[in-house]
């Protein structure tokens, strides 16, 4: 009978065998990936950047080509869950950053057996300055870096024995879809490849199979074609085929004398390879170099492939890709030495290789020599052997430490939003319909990415122009002020995205006048802006000495208003502020802007003429309105006196209604509805509130067209969700309005509206009703009400009456002693038995022994929050503060007085004791004494 053996619990246990190279990869990819994510450009950029953008949403074509980059780059969008367009866009450059990386640690793992060396190899690229900035933004670069990767790699495989030619002639047509600089590496790939590969690589069907794999992604450059003769292609013109199949690759090439290559070799190639990798790794690759040259390899390199042909292959791509980057004259000749960087970069691989065997070589032998007798000697150096190797791995991490931290604030980009913010701002004006935007084209092209990705304002039209008279002699472009001048005579109003001044070819629009609107320049004529016919002058002495603008504006026109300073008035540090306000004091639209546009002012001695403007809302209602100017310091709140000592103008206006309906998003209706009345046409409403509560104050809009009057019954009623119905306006729809109206526009009505403190907790419906006809309800979440109807819980009961509705029920302090300078806390309660038909103001004032205030803060009720006119009858408000403390308030006892007044006329509310007796100066002082210790 056989003995049945039971093994143990550990014996049971199978070895947990982590693939170390899996895992390295894995973590390289994904930290790599959020770096590049992390500092990444958050939304639309200009230039090519904007134009790519708007390609990869639209499969266009843009005047580079890049087929292969357009069609990936659109798949990823689709694939990637968050973002904009453009942010997808600009990730998918990391994508392929980090996937470059991942090819630099499978390579350099085929060359060496140490991983440490592929990990640090990738990680170096991957935080290298030009690299690192190139994962960053939407451009072709990294997929470049990643296709010259798994060429080689590829090509080195097939040497090997490891993979067929065919899988190189693949990726290699492939390649030359997305970058034609991949053409500089022909001539290294196909010497490399005839080496050692015999007669068999002219066998007719090893040739055919080979051709096939490299000609058939050619087809992709159909694209081109396909989608550029469509609406997509925002850049693409036939008669640009001859560039963009053929000429990139050798467009702007520059030769001079021999100096010339050898000032772009020393002070460019050479500076920029060691600022990527810092002199120790550049070291580091001069050693890999010489090296391979003297067939030294380090270990687990390929026992098939000779050292020095890995090094033909490595140095003629070097050479030829940094010949190409020596002569191709751009501005940003750094990226094209991308390639030298990269090709550069595995022969600093094989030396740090190298020298780790090296070192792990050398002190084996001093281990062994004389000790091998002596098993504690041995040990010990081993353990020395090891601590060696690691220093020297550790220095190479603090070089790639070194990187991360000098080019994390030169390469972050994630909060490069000024293109967007910029159009985002513009494109928010309620610009006049069918305008032409003029500009050189990199400052549309983020335009042209709100146009055809988020649908906005697709009435505009662009038009591009050359800028720079260099340029002219590649694209003449004609008489542009005749141009516009016949444009403005059309009925066409035309800005400019640059200032003529900023610009070398626009000095035939002296003959305009420019106003500065939302960082454009609009463009009118003379006659035009002075046809102001209501014009102010002021004092000889004063800042301003006279305006002019319009006295009776159109709704959706812009309002010129044109101002004369005096020559000594301190513009260079004024900020001004246009607004316009109703008759019931309501703002409807506010713009700041500079003197003369932020340039330069008028000429020493002479009154400057700084014409400005500001659009009356296309959705406002006829009647009259006051138009405000006031002037305050660029970097403060501080008032600037223009006129005597007053910052602020006003001046009447009376709007006319518009002749036409605006566009929809123009008017940006923030929640769009329509239905029919029989007297008028509902567009939509909006709450200027998100989630309102209770007791809040809300702007109710709702816009309207075919009005022939503004004194229709208008009524808005709240049905909460507990079904508790509560009538919030009843009155004219248009209270205020004046004047002749147009049927056509489409006016926005505005009305204020207190929620009922009691409204239940949900979703409410908000029922409107014109003359007697009512609207389908319309949904609105309410918030909890904050407002609070029982009594609280006062710590310190002080009874005060203030006025005739409020009343002050006690206060809150959580100590009484203090230093100086700390921050004193007060709670004050508040009973209110009436609203009051004020706002007052709170203020707490620390008295010494003396009664000499030392220190104060005056404020509206909860910080502004809460003013006494929404005070409910019955409401419980508590109220806090931070009195801070001077640092030099001396030692002794202090008294807090507190009281209301009125902010506009300074006049205290009167006070009274329990039994009605006022209270001196109209004030209380708490009970409990403030005691301030050293």
């Amino acid at each position: 009978m056989t003995q049945r053996v039971t093994k143990t619990v550990p014996e049971q246990l199978a070895p947990l065998n982590l693939n170390w190279d899996v895992f390295n990869v894995i973590v390289l990819f994904f930290a790599s990936f959020a770096l590049y994510a992390r500092t990444a450009a958050p939304g639309v950029l200009d230039g090519d950047l904007g134009e790519f953008q708007t390609n990869v949403y639209n499969l266009g074509v843009s005047h580079t080509g890049y087929p292969l980059y357009f069609i990936l780059a659109k798949l990823w969008t689709l694939v990637m869950p968050v973002g904009t367009i453009a942010y997808r866009a600009n990730v998918f450059s990391g994508l392929f950053g980090a996937l470059t990386l991942v090819l630099i640690y499978g390579m350099m793992r085929t060359l060496t057996e140490r991983r440490v060396v592929a990990l640090l190899t990738a990680l170096l690229f991957g935080v290298s300055r030009v690299q690192w900035s190139q994962a960053l933004i939407p451009d072709v670069y990294t997929l470049n870096s990643f296709f010259i990767v798994l060429v080689l790699w590829l090509a080195i495989l097939r040497r090997v024995g490891r993979a067929p030619l065919w899988w190189v002639a693949l990726a290699y047509g492939f390649s030359l879809t997305h970058h034609r600089t991949m053409i500089w590496l022909a001539p290294a790939l196909g010497i490399f490849a005839l080496l050692g590969a015999g007669r068999d690589l002219f066998r007719p069907r090893e040739l055919l199979k080979n051709l096939a794999a490299l000609l058939l992604p050619l087809l992709l450059y159909l694209y081109i074609p396909l989608r550029g003769a469509s609406d997509v292609g925002v850049e693409y013109h036939p008669g640009n085929n001859i560039n963009i199949f053929a000429m990139n690759a050798l467009y702007d090439l520059r030769f001079g004398p021999p100096g010339f290559i050898w000032e772009r070799i020393t002070q460019v190639y050479l500076a920029l390879l060691v600022e990527q990798f810092t002199i120790v790794a550049f070291t580091f690759g001069l050693f890999g170099i010489i090296a391979l040259a003297l067939q030294r390899a380090p270990r687990g390199f390929p026992k098939n492939l000779p050292p020095r042909q890995l090094l033909l292959l490595l140095g003629l791509a070097h050479l030829a890709e940094t010949a190409f980057a020596i002569v191709f004259w751009v501005i940003d000749s750094e990226i094209f030495f991308i390639p030298s960087y990269l090709t550069f970069l595995f022969f600093v691989g094989i030396g740090l290789a190298l020298a780790l065997d090296w070192l792990a070589t050398r002190l084996t032998l001093h281990c062994i020599q004389g000790r091998q007798h002596d098993p504690s000697l041995l040990s010990g150096q081993a353990v020395l052997r090891r601590a060696v190797i690691a220093s020297v791995t550790f220095a190479l991490i603090g070089v790639c430490a070194f990187l991360l931290w000098t080019n994390f604030p030169r390469n972050d980009q994630s909060n490069n939003d000024a293109a967007d913010a910029r159009w985002q701002e513009i494109l928010a004006q309620p610009l006049e319909e069918n305008i032409i935007i003029m500009g050189p084209w990199e400052d549309l092209t983020p335009f042209e990415y709100y146009q055809y990705v988020e649908n906005a304002r697709r009435d505009l039209k662009r038009d591009k122009i050359i800028i720079h008279q260099d340029q002219l002699a590649f694209a003449p472009q004609g008489d542009l002020a005749a141009q516009v001048r016949r444009d403005l005579q059309n009925g066409t109003s035309v800005y400019l995205t640059r200032h003529p001044d900023d610009t070398e070819t626009l000095n035939d629009f002296t003959r305009f006048d420019l106003t500065p609107y939302a960082s454009l320049w609009r463009v009118s004529s003379r006659t035009a802006t002075r046809r102001a016919d209501d014009t102010q002058k002021f004092g000889a002495d004063d800042e301003l000495q006279s305006l002019s603008t319009a006295a009776r504006p159109r709704a959706g026109d812009l309002l010129p208003v044109v101002l004369n300073w005096s020559p000594d008035a301190p513009l260079e540090k004024t900020r001004l502020i246009l607004r316009v306000r109703d008759a019931r004091d309501r703002v409807w639209v506010e713009r700041e802007t500079l003197p003369f546009g932020g340039r330069a002012s008028a000429p020493d001695g002479k009154s400057g003429r700084d014409l400005q403007g500001i659009f009356i809302p296309p959705d406002a209602p006829p009647g009259k309105y006051m138009l405000e100017l006031a002037a305050l310091e660029r970097d403060s709140q501080y008032a600037l006196p223009i006129v005597g000592e007053s910052n602020t103008l006003a001046r009447p206006l009376d709007v006319v209604a518009s002749e036409r309906a605006a566009l929809a998003e123009v008017l940006h209706i923030p929640r769009p509805l329509k239905a029919e009345f029989t007297d008028a046409k509902f567009w939509g409403y909006g709450v200027n509130s998100v989630e309102p509560r209770g007791g809040d104050l809300v702007e109710f809009s709702s816009w309207w067209q075919g009005l022939a009057r503004g004194d229709a019954q208008f009524e808005i009623k709240l049905r909460d969700a507990n079904a508790v119905e509560s009538v919030l306006y009843q009155g004219a729809l248009l209270p205020g309005a004046s004047g002749e109206f147009n049927p056509q526009q489409i006016i926005r009505a505005r009305h204020n509206l207190t929620i009922p403190p009691t409204a239940a907790l949900g979703y409410a419906r908000i029922v409107l009703a014109l003359n007697g006809q009512t609207l389908p309800e319309i949904r609105v979440a309410l918030g909890a009400s904050q407002r609070k109807f029982g009594a609280p819980i006062i710590p310190r009961p002080q009874l005060v009456i203030v006025g005739d509705t409020m009343q002050l029920l006690g206060y809150k302090l959580e100590r009484t002693q203090f230093r100086a300078g700390e921050t004193l806390p007060l709670t004050l309660f508040w009973n209110a038995h009436r609203t009051p038909d004020t706002s007052y103001k709170v203020f707490v004032h620390l008295l010494d022994a003396n009664g000499a205030l030392r220190a104060q803060q005056d404020s509206i009720p909860q910080r502004g929050a809460l003013p006494t006119q929404r005070w409910f009858p019955g409401e419980y408000v508590t109220d806090e503060y931070a009195l801070v403390l001077p640092n030099d308030l001396a030692p002794g006892a202090y008294r807090l007085a507190i009281g209301m007044y009125d902010e506009t006329t300074g006049a205290r509310v009167p006070l009274r004791d329990t039994f009605g007796a006022p209270l001196p100066d109209n004030r209380v002082l708490l009970g409990d004494v403030i005691t301030i210790r050293e």
